[in-house]
């Protein structure tokens, strides 16, 4: 493994958060964060709003941004890119000169969830529930302190930003102050599934992770440390602060619809010997746990599936001590 560590770290600072809560909509987006219905991820110096797995509002020093689709409402000019467009408050005209409200990027959000990542979309479903910020949270349950987790490259690899990462979900472990990265993945992404005598591609990805976590340990503990401040300030709710970063990068696998009801457009390969063997294997648990090629795997599509996620949220917060605790022996 390198043991240098590249110029740029990961960072976790917003030094305008100050300068935000004097906004206009602060309000708005901290009551809708309070209730779980948006999950606030700090970056560096800017924070983002997401709604449904879909990053719905960014906020820089002076600025709101959204992606060009929910600010116009569905609406894109032929052969024109996406890209994202700023204003400076809410509500605000667009380019077709409609009045857009928050809700009305929110909508756009939900609209497009299931069309885009459904494994965005599943995992949304821990914002209610988990985040550090929602007085909905399950008791005593991991705390969701982050999504989307992005690190630079490392050692020479960092001078082309080859093999940057970016990991799913951030969990702190209350008891132990641990923090406890996850990816997600759906159950026929072909990544996660490979015929006989070979690794899915998945193992190498999740090799990089623990590498990353390896490698920048120090700076993930200061860096969410401070976060905690800024997020206690901005939505009057803290966390404790982290002690340490379990060294493995589990995989959530999620299914390939997203509700019970609909079908999958997705189809299932014709050989899998992987993944599919132990999804079918029974257990008398919700999540099953397995270890297999040094990857760590949670079978969550029992708890993600349901539309009530609520009566689920216990079954999950179980299976991630249930998985934590594998990991440290």
């Amino acid at each position: 493994m390198s043991q240098n560590v590249p110029e740029k770290q990961f960072a976790r600072k917003f030094a305008h958060h100050v300068k935000f809560k004097q906004c206009d909509t602060y309000e708005e987006l901290k009551a809708k964060v309070r209730d779980g219905v948006l999950f606030p991820a700090i970056r560096e110096n800017t924070l983002d709003f997401y709604c449904s797995g879909q990053r719905a509002v960014r906020r820089t020093r002076d600025t709101y941004k959204s992606n060009d689709w929910f600010v116009n409402r569905g609406k894109r000019r032929p052969g024109a890119k996406s890209k994202d467009i700023s204003f400076p408050t809410f509500p605000f005209k667009n380019e077709y000169g409609e009045i857009v409200h928050l809700n009305a990027i929110l909508d756009m959000c939900r609209a497009r969830a299931q069309d885009g990542s459904l494994e965005s979309y599943q995992l949304s479903k821990v914002y209610t529930y988990f985040s550090f910020a929602s007085i909905h949270a399950v008791n005593n349950a991991p705390i969701l302190l982050d999504v989307e987790a992005r690190f630079a490259s490392l050692g020479e690899a960092a001078k082309t930003n080859k093999d940057a990462s970016m990991i799913d979900l951030v969990f702190l472990l209350p008891e132990k102050r641990e923090l406890l990265f996850v990816e997600g993945k759906r159950r026929f992404d072909p990544r996660i599934r490979k015929s006989a005598g070979k690794k899915p591609e998945v193992v190498d990805q999740v090799l990089r992770y623990k590498e990353q976590l390896e490698a920048r340990k120090n700076q993930i503990i200061q860096e969410y440390t401070l976060a905690a401040e800024v997020m206690d300030d901005l939505f009057g709710f803290t966390f404790i602060t982290p002690k340490s970063v379990l060294p493995e990068v589990p995989i959530l696998v999620v299914d390939d619809k997203a509700t019970p009801a609909e079908g999958s457009t997705r189809q299932q390969p014709s050989k899998d010997t992987w993944l599919e063997p132990e999804l079918a294997a029974s257990t008398d648990t919700p999540c099953k746990i397995w270890h297999k090629d040094g990857v760590w795997l949670m079978d969550a599509r029992g708890v993600f599936m349901p539309q009530d996620f609520a009566g689920a949220a216990r079954h999950f917060a179980q299976g991630l001590n249930a998985l934590a605790e594998k990991i440290r022996r």
